[in-house]
């Protein structure tokens, strides 16, 4: 069975400071809306693969992504908000 999460954290390398255990990973970025930027935490969370090392793995290779996504579309709302 999965340990959940693991206590020693894998730091993920990219733009946003990021920690990956196996089937978990979080990431924190800056969203500004309406004039106020406030941090948000991004995460992504798999139940699958069962081996943790690929577990890790996926997560890990995830969370970059979306975080950056996930930023690009709240400046994009906060955008339309201010206009």
């Amino acid at each position: 069975m999965r340990s959940w999460p693991k206590p020693e954290a894998v730091a993920v390398p990219g733009p946003y400071e990021a920690y990956a255990w196996p089937g978990l990973a979080s990431a924190a970025a800056d969203c500004t809306f309406k004039g106020e930027t406030r941090s948000y935490l991004a995460r992504v969370v798999t139940l699958y693969p069962d081996d943790e090392d690929l577990a890790l793995e996926l997560v890990s290779e995830l969370i970059q992504p979306v975080t950056e996504h996930a930023q690009q579309y709240c400046n994009t709302l906060g955008s339309q908000a201010a206009e």
